[in-house]
């Protein structure tokens, strides 16, 4: 039994397949509620350390070339188990914020719908989960698939 084969068997209940898959951004909104932020407040080696370290995209994308914007997760009721988690990991390894100086999560968006970073993890495999695989991608057993039904390993698994 391939990979592919084993993960789809012990997951496929828990699979969201849809027909065509939502921009990031309105995938995202699901999820939390988001407020728009100067991308002045990144610098720039922080800025390329997120791109560069991005698994949203094969090839890393100049960001000289992007139309980027940045967005923090409103802190409320939707977005509470995303800062339990980010405190939980603040208070284990620093007494200082993991990016910013305010403990906020944020994400990072390309033209105004592809999430290019997000900086929780929680939030991530969420998003990646309610973003959902399409039937073609389904049927195709495609590569695609492969990174979406990891994604259930890892959270799951």
């Amino acid at each position: 039994m391939s990979r592919i084969e084993a993960l789809l068997e012990q997951y496929k209940d828990k699979l969201v397949i849809v027909d065509e898959k939502k921009d990031g951004l309105s995938s995202l909104r699901e999820l939390v509620d988001l407020t728009e932020e100067p991308i002045e407040k990144l610098t720039a080696p922080h800025l390329n350390s997120i791109i560069g370290e991005s698994i949203y995209s094969k090839d890393p994308p100049n960001t000289d070339e992007l139309n980027m914007t940045l967005f923090k997760v409103v802190e409320n009721e939707k977005s509470k188990r995303y800062y339990n988690d980010l405190n939980k990991i603040i208070q284990s390894s620093s007494p200082e914020p993991l990016y910013f100086w305010d403990r906020a999560i944020y994400c990072i968006v390309k033209d105004n719908r592809d999430i290019l970073a997000l900086d929780n993890l929680q939030l991530l495999y969420d998003y990646q989960v309610n973003q959902g695989i399409t039937k073609k991608e389904y049927k195709e057993k495609s590569t695609d698939l492969l990174r979406y039904l990891e994604v259930f390993d890892m959270y799951y698994g």
